[in-house]
């Protein structure tokens, strides 16, 4: 989970430094616990949502034209980069439901 809730914090740093809205989040670097992780990562998804909480009515155009470099050597547009920060959390979906099912 640490690695999930840490990707997820650095891709809405990246959107939102697109964006050129404040990066307000530091990476999370301990969790205690797997009620932690669970508040970690709604938290994030949250974060994630309010960068673009003025920006649901973006054009095509608009959302093409914000590009951002990714920390393994290419450029993404605003939308590739969501679509890279979902699947991730798709890649980890059995991990994440395994943490859900211990938990309740």
């Amino acid at each position: 989970m640490r690695h999930v809730i840490r990707a997820a914090y650095g891709f809405a740093n990246e959107i939102r430094a697109a964006l050129n809205i404040s990066v307000t989040a530091a990476l999370p670097t301990k969790l205690e616990d797997k009620n932690g992780s669970i508040v970690a990562f709604e938290s994030a998804l949250n974060y994630t949502a309010a960068a673009f909480e003025d920006k649901w009515a973006m054009s095509e155009d608009e959302i093409e034209r914000v590009t951002m470099p990714t920390p393994w050597g290419t450029t993404y547009t605003l939308e590739q980069m969501l679509e890279h920060a979902i699947v991730h959390i798709l890649r980890h979906r059995r991990q994440i439901e395994r943490l859900l099912q211990t938990t309740h």
